[in-house]
């Protein structure tokens, strides 16, 4: 009998033996059946939240206006857009975000005219709070504190200041007054405006040091019958984004000849 399984056990090493069973276990991460288990949802994430300060000074009462800004992403990709919303203090509801494709991320903006107290400055050292959630029911959270100077120095265009101060050239040099406010590091913009509403040209990142700028594009002159006019502005724009803009300088172009008001003045005196 030992010889007969001696036998066996040669004939076998010699043929070869091998087992194959079917994999068919549903955890076996091998087997056709494996299925994953789910992977646990991770919750959005809302990243460098904002509120930045847009004050424009004017005549008679200024006008500011507040910018919530954030990114928000997901590891899994499933936010729900429709639930980015800001609130003041964690209950007051401000609005939904927007995305913006200029700045890569939400942005809500509200301005004095939203509140009651036509004045957003009354907010100052309150709490904005962001909320999002995603498909799955994950919420997240970012809070931080809205700071808004209550009494602002405005940058102040010195020339052309008004429709006195005259220009021979349709390349116009726009001069403002060094701003002493109330930080350090800043930039200058510069804003031209036909009839101070269709934007005609724009300067950014002007050096603080920096008191006038010489408009490059090509200026058309002004019509005097319909009385065009240009305006410009000139704003301060500090580290995080907050800005400051001056009451506008207006001014007309004229070829080298006796401007409409100086005529104007001219006959008057006459007369």
């Amino acid at each position: 009998m030992k010889t007969l399984h001696t036998i066996i056990l040669i004939i076998l090493m010699i043929g070869g033996c091998s087992w194959n069973p079917d994999r068919d276990n549903p955890v076996d991460p091998q087997s056709r059946f494996y299925e994953a288990p789910p992977q646990k949802n991770r919750p959005p994430e809302i990243r460098n939240l904002k509120v930045l300060t847009d004050c424009r000074s004017s005549y008679e009462d200024d006008f500011c206006a507040m910018d919530i800004v954030c990114q928000i992403s997901d590891p899994d990709r499933n936010i729900r857009y429709d639930t980015v919303a800001a609130f003041m203090d964690s209950t007051n509801y401000l609005g939904k975000l927007a995305f913006s494709p200029d700045i890569s991320g939400f942005i809500l903006r509200r301005t004095d005219n939203d509140f009651s107290s036509q004045d957003i400055r009354v907010f100052n050292g309150h709490n904005v709070s962001v909320f999002v959630m995603d498909d799955s029911g994950a919420v997240a959270w970012a809070t931080t504190t809205f700071h808004i100077e209550l009494r602002p120095t405005y940058p102040e265009v010195l020339h052309p200041a008004t429709f006195e101060d005259t220009v021979w050239t349709r390349y116009p040099r726009l001069v403002w007054r060094p701003w002493n406010g109330a930080v350090d590091t800043f930039t200058y913009s510069v804003d031209v405006l036909y009839q101070n509403i269709i934007p005609v040209w724009s300067a950014r990142g002007l050096s603080s040091v920096d008191t006038a700028v010489v408009v490059i594009r090509q200026l058309e002159y002004s019509n005097v019958s319909a009385q065009t006019y240009y305006a410009w502005y000139v704003t301060t724009v500090d580290t995080v984004g907050n800005r400051l803009t001056s009451i506008p300088g207006t001014f007309q172009i004229f070829i080298q000849s006796i401007p409409p008001i100086a005529k104007r003045q001219e006959e008057t005196e006459v007369e």
